[in-house]
């Protein structure tokens, strides 16, 4: 079975995404991962409707001209109607932008991809994408399940706790019942590939198979049989590019220069 590279983008938060788009098209990727927080939240800046909904468009659209499938999923930063609105318009007209929060599993070549948008962060407004992991996380398993003869690919904004968590002010945040998702500890299939977003300053990686008890436990370009990838803010300047051969998976962090 042929390689694939994938793309993934997280925590845009107002940034133009077209050098973005310069690498995925460089690299080649065969379709993007955008995983959440395209601009920052109406009520902490009090920003107009009308820029705030032309900023969400621009950043998916941007990534959509690179003419390849972009897998789109909320942060915790977009409002529900707000986000609804754009997506539908935008799906319009890009073909190639599939609205995840549609459906509860994309089935993607020889991927399953199943997403996870919003954080649980209540402080985002009554109207913010939010969830419970606890609740959500063995209906997630039975997901994986059910598509075991598949690659799976798991895509949230929120990273699972140790794995690509870490803040500065608060250590560790992530999700537990995430952790146990992705590990298999509820009986399930771990997937090939988990992404997340959301902690700006953790870009890191780790592998479920491994026993080192580090973030980044997986240096770039070492295959390994299951990767959890957090690229970080691609406000401050990172990408991810993933290539899966086989049943392995590698991946690089492409730095981006906004100065150039």
């Amino acid at each position: 079975m042929a390689k694939k590279k994938i793309g993934v983008i997280s925590d845009m938060h107002g940034k133009d995404v077209s050098k973005a788009v310069e690498v995925f098209r460089e690299e080649g990727v065969d379709f993007i991962l955008s995983n959440g927080d395209y601009v920052n939240s109406l009520w902490k800046y009090g920003r107009d409707d009308e820029k705030y909904l032309k900023e969400i468009e621009s950043a998916i659209s941007g990534l959509a001209s690179c003419g390849k499938d972009v897998f789109v999923i909320p942060g915790n930063h977009e409002p529900r109607t707000h986000y609804a609105a754009v997506m539908e318009n935008v799906c319009k007209k890009f073909p190639n932008v599939r609205d995840m929060t549609k459906t509860e599993i994309f089935l993607k070549d020889e991927f399953a991809i199943v997403p996870y948008g919003g954080s649980v962060l209540k402080g985002f407004g009554k109207d913010s994408f939010t969830h419970d992991p606890a609740e959500d996380a063995q209906y997630l398993a039975k997901l994986f399940e059910d598509n075991f003869d598949r690659k799976i690919i798991f895509q949230s904004h929120e990273p699972p706790r140790e794995y690509g968590d870490y803040t500065f002010h608060a250590g560790s945040i992530g999700s537990i019942d995430l952790t146990v998702l992705i590990e298999g500890g509820y009986g399930n299939p771990i997937p090939l590939l988990a992404v997340a977003g959301h902690i700006h300053e953790s870009h890191a990686f780790k592998s479920p198979g491994k026993s080192i008890p580090e973030c980044a436990d997986v240096g770039e370009n070492e295959q390994v049989s299951n990767l959890s990838l957090n690229a970080a803010a691609y406000k401050d300047g990172r990408v991810g590019v993933v290539e899966i051969d086989g049943d392995k998976v590698s991946y690089r962090i492409r730095k981006i220069d906004f100065r150039k």
